[in-house]
């Protein structure tokens, strides 16, 4: 399984409960049936499936309060699998390979969470707020979720590249079927940094970069289409932080209304947003300045 056939799996999903309202969980249990999927694979195909509807919504909804039913790996899984029990480790565990580190998020990524203070009395200003806060967190894990698979299906690429190089396909021919295909500079920056890595992997023989008549761009080729994997995961990368921005000005704009005003006060922590206090936001973001994703690197470049 690639994450080709996830991206299409989880397009199927998302297209069959958008038009249908069919429920994710049920689609995605046929999948995993058809196509013997494990429990990984399966959180997979309802973490595409998520983030694929949630972008899709997001972008016709005139409000922009996303709310509907995400799929669930648990509840999948434990209806084909039944309840995990816990295994004795082995020294067999050792010899396998390890997983990539996965991002854990606790909560349904969409779910709006009802959060509301006690003495809120419905007041119009605060519980917009509070819902403004609860989509900015959502944003938030959506973005480390997009940069989480971008990252994943690079690596996957430069494989594939690196893969035809060593078969004897010249370096020169991969970077024109692919630059000349989609003009775009994720494109451009992951086929100079595979060039820069493979020059080194492959030392001393010479990485060959000369080009020859192409002719047409098979785009049913491995490589071609997980280029396009890129870009897709690139294009909702850069919607989802322009609605952010956009949220959280927003949310700055409610912080200076009186209700919502006194009862952050209250709070003492500073200005809440999605729960997290602006002086803890602060601090994080500091910490994370020196260990930039590829995502937030190639954002400023990919708006131009």
């Amino acid at each position: 399984m690639t994450s080709i056939d996830i991206e299409s799996w989880a397009n199927d999903v998302v297209k069959e409960y958008l038009t249908t309202g069919k429920p994710m969980d049920t689609s995605i249990e046929k999948l995993a049936t058809e196509h013997a999927l494990n429990r990984d694979q399966i959180s997979r195909v309802v973490e595409a499936a998520n983030t694929s509807t949630y972008v899709q919504m997001f972008n016709s909804q005139p409000n922009k309060y996303v709310e509907y039913v995400p799929a669930d790996a648990e509840k999948i899984a434990e209806k084909l699998f039944g309840t995990v029990k816990q295994a004795a480790v082995s020294e067999d565990d050792y010899n396998e390979p390890p997983t990539e580190p996965k991002l854990e998020i606790t909560e349904p990524l969409v779910k709006l969470a009802e959060v509301e203070p006690e003495n809120s009395s419905g007041n119009e200003d605060l519980h917009e707020y509070y819902k403004l806060s609860s989509l900015d967190t959502r944003l938030a894990q959506s973005l480390d979720e997009v940069d989480m698979h971008y990252q994943n299906d690079s690596a996957i690429l430069y494989s594939l590249i690196k893969q035809a190089v060593l078969s004897g396909t010249s370096f020169g021919n991969i970077e024109a079927a692919l630059t000349g295909l989609y003009d775009d500079p994720v494109i451009k920056i992951n086929i100079t940094e595979a060039r820069e890595k493979l020059a080194q992997e492959i030392f001393p023989k010479k990485l060959d970069t000369t080009t020859s008549n192409l002719g047409t761009v098979n785009t049913e080729n491995p490589l071609v289409k997980q280029a396009g994997m890129l870009l897709k995961h690139a294009a909702d990368y850069k919607t989802l932080k322009a609605k952010r921005t956009e949220l959280r000005e927003k949310v700055k704009e409610h912080t200076k209304k009186g209700t919502v005003a006194n009862v952050l006060k209250g709070v003492g922590a500073g200005v809440v947003i999605g729960g997290v206090g602006v002086n803890e936001i602060s601090k994080t973001r500091q910490a994370q300045a020196a260990t930039k994703t590829k995502m937030q690197q190639l954002s400023t470049n990919y708006s131009r």
